[in-house]
């Protein structure tokens, strides 16, 4: 489901719509008409059922948390491809001639030995 704007005239109307299909052919039904995409803008009914419905989705939950700063800090570290890569790329010289040429300082060393560069 999705909501759908159709231009009638002058104003903008806004329907919740889903795709069907019929007879071997998708097709849009509306469930719903919303009204004048002002007047729904203006009363708030969009947000309350976003806020509704974000109810139920775990994504939401999780961004939520996030946004409110209830999940703790994540810190990532490199492994895998980016490991072979990126040790082929300073082996090969690749690296020092692409900063030469950009004029980009080398990255500094941290407290537990990973590389970082300032962005």
């Amino acid at each position: 489901m999705f909501v759908r704007v159709k231009k009638i005239g002058a104003y903008e109307y806004l329907y919740l719509v889903e795709n069907a299909r019929e007879g071997g052919r998708h097709v849009q039904r509306v469930i719903k008409a919303l009204g004048r995409r002002d007047e729904v803008e203006a009363s708030g009914l969009i947000d309350g059922l976003i806020a509704s419905a974000a109810r139920h989705s775990r994504r939401t939950i999780v961004l939520s948390s996030f946004y409110r700063g209830a999940l703790p800090e994540l810190r990532r570290v490199s492994i895998g491809p980016n490991l072979v890569f990126g040790r082929l790329w300073a082996e090969t010289g690749c690296r020092a001639a692409v900063r030469a040429v950009s004029g980009q300082a080398p990255p500094r060393r941290t407290r537990q030995g990973l590389r970082t560069s300032r962005v």
